[in-house]
């Protein structure tokens, strides 16, 4: 990978970069034990999980953590229970307690 580095207006330069950045690899690094510790969580403790993000303000660090969620989710229900699961809305507009999916 190769980067510009500019001095000044006039002079440039360019470095070669062979390494991996070392935030890249704290964040796999990061990501991998969240996974771990989500595939750990009891089905109950999943949906607990899925269920306080409902209704919370929408960030960037939220959305990485549902779709964690999710990923763990489909896993476990399957792509049919978890599709259907996904379609399903309950009076308030809102996705129902996936919990009572694992229980079909």
């Amino acid at each position: 990978m190769t980067f510009l580095i500019r001095w000044n207006h006039t002079e440039q330069h360019t470095a070669d970069w062979t390494e991996p950045d070392v935030t890249t690899k704290a964040l796999e690094q990061a990501e991998a034990t969240v996974l771990t510790m989500v595939a750990k969580l009891s089905d109950e403790a999943l949906c607990i999980a899925w269920m306080a993000t409902e209704g919370q303000t929408a960030t960037k660090e939220l959305a990485i953590t549902r779709g964690w969620l999710l990923d763990e989710l489909n896993q476990r229900l399957g792509d049919d229970l978890f599709d259907e699961w996904l379609m399903a809305i309950d009076e308030n507009g809102d996705s129902p307690n996936p919990l009572a999916f694992f229980q079909r």
